[in-house]
């Protein structure tokens, strides 16, 4: 035991004379503790000196009503070096064993009985405890500095945040204003008679389409509110069927748009396990944002075939393509590629994250292909077989 003793101080004071370590390691002695045992307390005055033989310990501040774990101690390292030269000088942390754990340990009255016949030996003390707090402040120094960057990087993200919600929240106005302003106007020439005949009727078509328009947008935001707690119900469902929907309910804007929207599928089209009114939503906004994207026309193809054991569904346009600088960004919320030349595109930044979350309830993946000024093409795979319950919760949004 001896021996061992001699080592480990050997190895904290090199520069101490054999005859002197011997000496110590007499005073000194070796103890084991069990895991989880409290050696100091933060705060607290101490008279040990401690060196880990075996096992390992953590040190420990209080922080609020919290313990905050400074850092780990393994063998060879040691900490109290203070107790022996100031016992005025309180714990700075508290420290325990995470396992059994083995300890060299010198107790201060045996420590100032050695000193008495080896007074030297508090100049080889002093050097340690130079040398740690030396090691101490570059440790501290780098802790601070990682810490200022995370400072700076939370800082960063809370400053994009507030100026992502300021435009999000401005651009939802607008939104939400433009439709409710036109059928304000319309119900206004309907209610004073104005309107008779066919004028009547494009009316109400303005009416419904503008209402149909306000039901999207807050359906999105609820779809986004609601996605992270419930989760769509799957069942057997004709993927080609939702896609002939989707592509006859946008005729009448790509007619607007002057784009012409092209179909096509497989001759033998398999039936797969998904939610319907998730795809209709995520094709739905897909084909919108070929027509909207597509400023000066053209043909949007929506193809839809089998691979492998999945199913590709492609989504074509020739329009303004993305910028390269804004694709890192697609799928993220909120976040909308507005202008492109002389044109101004509407939007608040949900219809890619919401494409982008369904492809993945449904175990699927998005690809995205895209030059800018030449067009976009977005691919849709999804599995053939989910193995996903029918009696899944059905996400709620506006009828």
């Amino acid at each position: 035991m001896s021996d061992e003793k001699k080592i480990l101080l050997e190895n904290i004071f090199p520069d101490v004379v054999e005859r002197v370590i011997e000496s110590l390691a007499e005073v000194a002695e070796i103890h084991t503790y069990p895991p989880d045992a409290v050696l100091c307390h933060e705060d607290h005055y101490e008279r040990v000196f401690y060196l880990i033989v075996e096992g390992e310990v953590v040190f420990t501040k209080r922080m609020g009503d919290s313990q905050h774990v400074l850092r780990l101690g393994h063998p060879g390292q040691f900490f109290g070096e203070m107790a022996l030269l100031d016992p005025t000088i309180t714990r700075s942390a508290t420290v325990t064993t995470t396992r059994e754990t083995r300890l060299l340990e010198l107790e201060l009255s045996a420590f100032e009985g050695f000193l008495k016949e080896h007074p030297a030996m508090v100049l080889a003390m002093a050097r340690v405890i130079t040398q740690r707090m030396r090691e101490n402040d570059r440790q501290a120094i780098a802790e601070l500095q990682a810490q200022k960057q995370e400072v700076e990087k939370a800082y960063e993200d809370l400053r994009r945040f507030s100026e992502q919600r300021t435009i999000f929240l401005n651009t939802l106005a607008h939104e939400l204003r433009t439709p409710l302003t036109t059928i304000m106007g319309y119900m206004q020439l309907v209610r004073s008679g104005f309107m008779k005949g066919p004028g009547l009727q494009m009316s109400i078509e303005k009416i419904g389409a503008n209402l149909d328009r306000l039901v999207s947008l807050i359906n999105d935001l609820l779809f986004i509110q609601e996605i992270d707690t419930v989760e769509p119900r799957f069942r057997e469902v004709d993927v080609k069927h939702i896609l002939e929907e989707v592509v006859e309910k946008a005729k009448d804007y790509a007619e607007q748009q002057r784009t012409n929207l092209i179909l096509s599928f497989e001759d033998h089209f398999p039936l797969i396990s998904a939610d319907a009114d998730g795809l209709t939503r995520a094709f739905g906004h897909l084909v919108d944002n070929a027509i909207k994207f597509s400023p000066e026309g053209g043909d949007i193809i929506v193809n839809a075939s089998t691979n492998g054991e999945n199913i590709k569904v492609e989504v074509i346009d020739h329009g303004i393509g993305i910028d390269p600088e804004f694709m890192p960004r697609l799928f993220e919320r909120f976040v909308r590629d507005e202008t492109y030349k002389e044109h101004l595109f509407g939007g608040v930044g949900l219809g890619m994250p919401i494409v982008k979350l369904i492809v993945e309830l449904h175990r699927g993946r998005i690809d995205v292909e895209s030059i800018r000024g030449e067009g976009t093409k977005f691919t849709i795979y999804l599995p053939i077989n989910t193995n996903r319950s029918e009696n899944e919760t059905k996400m709620g949004v506006v009828a």
